[in-house]
């Protein structure tokens, strides 16, 4: 498994025109902007949403494997059997690539705390509408093409040759909150 260094878990993420989304693509190209303040002049290569069918996307992603410069052996951690059932993962780790935490993407489903009349989800104090959800711990096979999801992303800079840096969508958690007309979500 010599190219296990690039493997990683990815999602791209659209709205499919949806008005808020364009609301988070300019919170990462806000993001990039911050980011670029702590580099020379143009050594921070640009961050530009992807396309689908037309649509914004945002890529993220997270590799399974760190360089063992970037950890130490107290960050080792075994890989999930939900990630990886049969071992083949695992056959990766070497001297020089590990799995630690922060290789790990979360995977839930979002689901409603009992039933309750509108008044019982308001904040007395902020007069809001609170969120009676709640998140269950499922596995990544649940989700499918289509699925509506929630996200949750970091972002870290790294270093490329010839002095330039690339700021990554790195993945950190998934939630189903609306399965696709293509999903099957059992239990």
């Amino acid at each position: 498994m010599h190219t296990h260094p690039y493997l990683k878990q990815s999602v791209s993420l659209t709205a499919l025109g949806v008005e808020g989304f364009q609301t988070a693509v300019e919170s990462i190209e806000e993001i990039h902007r911050l980011f670029s303040r702590n580099f020379p002049e143009g050594a921070l290569e640009g961050w530009a949403p992807s396309q689908f069918e037309g649509f914004l996307t945002i890529d993220a992603a997270n590799r399974f494997f760190t360089h063992c410069s970037l950890a130490n052996a107290a960050d080792i951690i075994p890989f999930s059997t939900t990630i990886d059932p049969d071992g083949v993962l695992k056959k990766g780790i070497t001297e020089r690539y590990i799995h630690t935490s922060e290789n790990i993407v979360e995977y839930y489903k979002k689901t409603t705390v009992g039933e309750r009349t509108r008044s019982e989800y308001i904040d007395n104090y902020t007069g809001h509408y609170l969120s009676l959800s709640r998140y269950i711990s499922i596995n990544p096979v649940k989700f499918q093409y289509g699925d509506i999801v929630e996200a949750q992303v970091s972002f870290q800079t790294v270093a490329l040759k010839g002095g330039k840096y690339k700021m990554l969508v790195v993945l950190r958690c998934q939630a189903l909150t609306l399965f696709g007309v293509n999903s099957q979500l059992k239990d």
